[in-house]
């Protein structure tokens, strides 16, 4: 019964997928538009359940509503997301499979193409062309690189003096990783005062750690009067903490409609405790398009205890591909208690590489009586190194009376500075008769001011090494608690800035060994 209602469940999103179409080609656009955004959201939930039987179906669903809003003009930018995630469904399918999906996947390419262009991103749409070439060339059985083909011609004209070809060679060299040679082009281009390649010159410094080669470059062109220039010099001055030099070029490029400059003086002004207006320029980014600001800006208004106000932001960051945007939406939708839809954000997020929304995940499925399939996530999230997760799938073991499997995980989570994790291994130690070692952890929870730890440090258990302990009670089902008074959001500002995961509810717990509460 379970398989029968997923195939007719799967043949509704192709039925969805192709009436959508129909309904573009007689002009209902806005009927088009509602009935793809339907499949896309059937085929995710499949996805959810199934992703290895089902990523076909969410493939086409999103290929066909990024086509809709291409065919009519409308938002082309949330049909570039959706055409880069087919894009990104279908590279996994014909790596399975290449025969039957290097047709559509070359198809992704050419509507992503055709999006980028028309957003006038031109340089992005050549290179996902020339992907696409390369993809067919290999689906043909070889064929000379078509890149070979645009060296030879950028190179023939760069050699003979043009600017622009010299600025395209260096670009192309870039991307191939062969820095070596792109830096003289760049290099020529920019003495020549070219704005732009004086940014690529800058920015290809900056990746290979020159700072102090790229900012007197960077410095000429601002002062020259390139946004560009000035938005990266304040980044530059911002980073090495001069933020007293960094503000004026920050401002002056935000100022001049520069959005990721926007973003940037907001971090710069959060980090001086501007708050206020950090929060006016997060919101000015974010409403001119900027995901991250959009993000930030979602996060600044969480922490603010606005939520209303922060999932507007978040949700615009995570449909334009943001995972940390995605996982931290998740987590505002799990506070709501709307867990289908947090779930799936959650499960969107891990998707999208972001490891530590598996934690997320686990503690949502913990809550919502799916305690095995939680473990498997707590267990995938503490081998990425998550220390809350492991602390919590120690316990799980522990409940199961898996204690010699459980300490290695105690003792990651513990060394890792997580305090339940402390008294956990410190109780787990005092009962295998490892006395002293217990000792060690329970003073190190006590100095990070658990009370616990600190009551049996007080006691009589240490300090008359003769006497008997008070008789073992076990490993109690654990209490739910907080490592904290309010969940917060981190973030980690970085390039690029990558916001972490809210812990909605803390799955952990610390066991009552002597019948007390703390």
């Amino acid at each position: 019964m379970a398989v029968s209602a997923v195939t007719a469940a799967g043949r509704e999103v192709l039925v969805g997928i192709e009436l959508a179409a129909f309904l573009a080609q007689v002009d209902r656009p806005e009927d088009a538009l509602d009935c793809s955004r339907w499949a896309v959201g059937l085929a995710e939930e499949l996805v959810g359940s199934d992703r290895e039987a089902h990523l076909p179906e969410l493939a086409r669903a999103l290929w066909g509503y990024a086509f809709v809003r291409s065919s009519w003009d409308a938002d082309l930018d949330d049909g570039l997301v959706a055409a880069a995630r087919a894009v990104r469904a279908y590279r996994d399918l014909a790596e399975r499979d290449p025969e039957s999906y290097t047709p559509d996947l070359l198809g992704g390419y050419a509507l992503a193409a055709d999006l980028l262009e028309r957003l006038g991103r031109r340089e992005e749409a050549a290179e996902m062309r020339l992907t696409a070439a390369k993809r067919r060339a290999k689906a043909a059985g070889g064929g000379p690189d078509p890149r070979d083909e645009l060296e030879r011609i950028h190179r023939q004209e760069a050699e003979a003096g043009h600017v622009p070809a010299m600025i395209d060679l260096g670009r192309l060299l870039e991307r191939a990783d062969r820095m070596d040679e792109a830096e003289p082009w760049l290099r020529r281009a920019a003495e020549t005062g070219h704005p732009t390649a004086v940014v690529l010159l800058a920015g290809a410094l900056l990746t290979r750690d020159r700072a102090e080669e790229a900012e007197p470059w960077l410095e000429r062109s601002a002062r020259a009067g390139d946004v560009t220039a000035m938005g990266l010099l304040g980044r530059l001055l911002a980073r090495t903490r001069r933020a007293a030099q960094a503000e004026p070029w920050l401002r002056k490029a935000a100022e001049a409609g520069d959005t990721t400059a926007m973003y940037e003086l907001g971090l710069a002004l959060e980090a001086t405790r501007q708050a206020p207006e950090a929060v006016r320029w997060f919101r000015r980014a974010a409403e001119a398009g900027h995901p991250r600001a959009a993000a930030t800006l979602g996060v600044v208004l969480y922490e603010d205890d606005r939520a209303d106000e922060a999932e507007p932001f978040l949700r615009r960051a995570a449909e334009a591909g943001d995972a940390g945007a995605m996982s931290n939406l998740g987590t505002l939708l799990h506070k709501a208690g709307r867990m289908r839809e947090a779930e799936q954000w959650y499960r969107r997020a891990v998707d999208a590489g972001f490891d530590r929304a598996q934690y997320d995940l686990a503690v949502l499925l913990q809550n919502t009586g799916r305690a095995d399939e939680a473990v498997r996530w707590y267990r995938r999230a503490a081998e990425t190194g998550h220390p809350l997760a492991a602390g919590a799938l120690a316990v799980r073991l522990c409940e199961e009376g898996r204690l010699r499997e459980a300490e290695p995980w105690l003792r990651r989570a513990a060394g890792a500075g997580d305090v339940t994790s402390m008294v956990n291994l410190g109780f787990l130690l005092f009962h295998s008769g490892r006395k002293a070692e217990a000792e060690q952890w329970y003073r190190r929870a006590a100095a990070e001011g658990d009370m616990t730890a600190a009551k049996l440090l007080g006691g009589r258990l240490f300090k008359e090494p003769q006497a008997r302990p008070r008789r073992r009670r076990g490993f109690r089902k654990p209490r739910l608690t907080r490592s904290d008074s309010r969940p917060g959001v981190a973030r980690e500002y970085q390039v690029p800035c990558s916001p972490g995961a809210v812990t909605p509810a803390d799955p952990r717990c610390s066991w009552e060994p002597w019948g007390g509460g703390r």
